[in-house]
């Protein structure tokens, strides 16, 4: 599991949390990821970003520099969230993240369940969300690269003609396949989030133009299919079927907003959601539950 050693934390108060500093990439002299693991009384008006991505296999780690205090340890951490830590670093300033592996002690089962009842929290009050896709791979920037493209419509008024767009429909769908779109915690992330971005390898994109652009996609695919061959278009329609195109119609019909943006009614039950999301993993029974708790009306 990511995290830290049991040892290594100190107990939170009723109203503390934990950050991670990510200094910034001018301080990197050994080529290590370094952080820094900061507690503090949780300010909702604290500058902090939140990270939102799949955990991945949890055998296969490398070793970051982990600051708490003065003291520095060498502590593994999975592969796909070193890969983030790096993609996050800024340049010229440190970064402050909320970061679900490494600031809950997941081995302390009361501090485990007090954390996840505060994540809409956590998340509500970012000024971003980080959303990690991971590592670019199997043309993800050409996928990225063309979400932008898509917003122009250009792609979609006769997509049977644009054969040329093929292989970036099937980079898209590859995209889409990707383990964070079938996360269930990804839906309260998101949704309560006051900003987000797509991060995957070095492209960024924002959420709201990557929530389009696959709503648009998802409206044209018959014609989009045209372009495809029969398995790539299976592929890709599999994909819409699946987490991506429940994702982004829950994200508009979850609540009722007023102007500035502000929750002011959920339109949801537990019921229905727990229905419409039974095709999210989770990796704890009880996180089947409280990942959509603060979503559900009742």
């Amino acid at each position: 599991m990511d995290g830290l050693h049991t040892g290594l934390y100190t107990k939170l108060e009723k109203n503390q949390i934990r950050y991670i500093l990510i200094p910034s990439a001018t301080n990197d002299t050994d080529g290590h990821v370094s952080i820094e693991l900061k507690t503090t009384e949780f300010n909702r008006e604290e500058e902090y970003e939140a990270l939102s991505y799949a955990w991945g296999p949890q055998d296969d780690k490398t070793p970051i520099h982990l600051w708490i205090g003065n003291y520095c340890f060498d502590f593994p951490v999975a592969n796909n969230l070193v890969a983030a830590l790096k993609s996050l670093r800024c340049k010229n300033k440190a970064r402050l993240l909320w970061i679900d592996a490494l600031c809950i002690n997941h081995q302390d089962p009361d501090e485990r369940k007090s954390q996840l009842e505060k994540m809409h929290l956590y998340y509500r009050h970012a000024i971003n969300v980080c959303i990690w896709l991971g590592e670019e791979s199997d043309n993800s920037n050409v996928a990225m690269d063309f979400i932008p493209d898509i917003l122009k419509v250009s792609p979609l008024e006769k997509p049977a003609v644009h054969r040329a767009y093929r292989p970036k429909w099937i980079a898209l769908s590859k995209l889409l396949a990707r383990d964070w779109f079938n996360r269930r915690w990804v839906i309260q992330e998101t949704v309560l989030a006051r900003k987000a971005t797509v991060c995957c390898g070095n492209k960024t994109v924002s959420w709201p133009d990557f929530v389009d652009a696959v709503a648009m996609s998802d409206a044209k695919w018959d014609e989009i299919s045209k372009v495809l061959s029969k398995h790539d278009a299976e592929l890709l329609g599999a994909v819409f079927a699946r987490g991506a195109r429940t994702m982004i119609h829950l994200s508009s019909n979850l609540f009722r907003r007023d102007c500035g943006g502000n929750i002011v009614e959920r339109l949801q039950d537990m019921e229905n959601l727990l229905l419409n999301l039974r095709m999210f993993n989770v990796a704890h029974a009880a996180d089947t539950v409280y990942a959509i708790l603060e979503l559900a009306k009742d």
